[in-house]
């Protein structure tokens, strides 16, 4: 599967390490320093791009940035989500986990959704980005599972190891 990831952070890195050792192709893009970014993205077999180069070339587009970012990340990525499957990574938790920015009113896969209506937005936030950068992607030998919300004409939570995803053939 080829993915798009914008937002070159913690978890952006760690989901290009953990889903490019699975086999699939990765498109890094959005970070401050990118010349770092280019060297992240050697380093764990992904190439990189602009925002909008990573949401075309992906079967899905995953939004790693934190919160106060995601209408200029979503903006820059522009028509290439059109049609896309959105895997919205965000958290709505402020800095010092001392409240939420949103999400008393509505969730923040809600307002993605209204930055990218044309998009199909997956909420499903991964694990700690240190646990998937680590060998073993397990809490006690056991695969850590994600949540995952979407909407569908009968919504369907469910919840799926991430190692059913992230872990090599």
């Amino acid at each position: 599967m080829r993915i798009g990831i914008v937002g070159a952070g913690r978890l952006g890195t760690a989901l290009a390490h953990r889903l490019g050792l699975a086999g699939h192709s990765i498109k890094l893009s959005f970070s401050r320093d990118l010349g770092a970014m280019a060297e992240t993205a050697r380093h764990h077999g992904a190439v990189t791009g602009t925002p909008d180069e990573a949401a075309a070339f992906g079967d899905v587009m995953a939004l790693t940035v934190t919160w106060p970012i995601v209408p200029q990340a979503v903006r820059l990525c522009g028509a290439a989500l059109d049609g896309r499957i959105l895997w919205d990574c965000t958290s709505t938790i402020r800095r010092g986990m001392t409240g939420l920015e949103i999400g008393t009113t509505t969730s923040g896969a809600e307002v993605i959704a209204g930055l990218a209506p044309a998009a199909r937005v997956v909420k499903g936030v991964p694990t700690f980005a240190d646990l998937l950068m680590s060998d073993d992607p397990t809490v006690v030998g056991r695969p850590v599972s994600t949540f995952v919300a979407v909407t569908t004409p009968t919504p369907r939570p469910s919840s799926r190891p991430c190692s059913a995803t992230c872990r090599p053939p």
